[in-house]
């Protein structure tokens, strides 16, 4: 597939992630159409706009925002260096997607006060607590804290997390509390301000994922180091009392 063609005499690069051409200015969009085994086609579509700016809706696709699909295309990559990122537009126009007018900033760490959110876990919907309890359709989740591992043969501690089924998958998903508090807004602090940021549960107790229990610090943080010592800890003994009377290895 080319990655610069002319559409509507405007030069265009391709957008890998969101499979679309796009000119330097953000105006012009095109995307390749055939079927298989045809010489393809690439025709200028239309780019829509909202509140939240100009962006493309594929048939049966994601939404493809402009401004992405131009910074990535055509200016400096985003930064490597494990920071979260958005893109600005220098003039406040989001309209305005000329790659001249987009940077990639730090984006802040994005907290909640609602004593609830709901999050989309592959397909599923669940409500996620500010005191870390989980529901789905009003309904308790279970918190599981150990998985049977059949190259052992014993039933392992694990992290907090729940289980959720997955789309055409007669797999289910594990889904760790953490990652669910983190995309809610419940840690406290801001990990943009870290090079390395982590999550550290303050009383050292892996099982309590409250949110005035979690907080952002930095990974060389001696805390987490007391943190991982308790949870190796706590770990081991979990494995002791879900295999009673069998031999625990000290890796696990």
């Amino acid at each position: 597939m080319p990655k610069t063609v002319i559409i509507d005499g405007v030069s265009c690069r391709y957008f890998v992630k969101g499979r679309i051409y796009i000119s330097r200015d953000g105006k012009v969009a095109g995307m390749k159409y055939g079927i298989k085994y045809s010489k393809p086609v690439i025709k200028q579509i239309k780019i829509k706009t909202d509140d939240a700016g100009k962006y493309i809706k594929k048939p049966n696709g994601p939404r493809v925002p402009i401004d992405l699909a131009v910074i990535t295309c055509y200016c400096p990559p985003k930064p490597m260096d494990n920071k979260r990122y958005r893109v600005n537009h220098k003039d406040g126009d989001a309209m305005n997607c000329d790659a001249s007018n987009l940077e990639w900033v730090i984006q802040p760490y994005e907290h909640t006060d609602a004593p609830s959110i709901n999050l989309r876990c592959y397909g599923n919907i669940v409500t996620i607590f500010k005191d870390g309890h989980v529901e789905q359709d009003g309904k308790p989740m279970t918190i599981y804290d150990s998985m049977y591992d059949s190259d052992v043969d014993l039933e392992v501690w694990m992290p907090p997390h729940i289980i959720v089924s997955k789309p055409y998958s007669i797999f289910p998903e594990r889904v760790y509390l953490d990652n669910l508090m983190k995309i809610a807004g419940y840690i406290q602090g801001d990990d943009s301000v870290f090079k390395d940021p982590a999550i550290l549960h303050i009383d050292y107790d892996r099982m309590n994922c409250s949110s005035d229990n979690l907080m952002w610090v930095e990974g060389d943080d001696e805390r987490l180091n007391t943190y991982y010592a308790r949870k190796k800890e706590d770990g081991h003994k979990r494995n002791i009392e879900l295999n009673p009377g069998k031999y625990i290895p000290d890796f696990l």
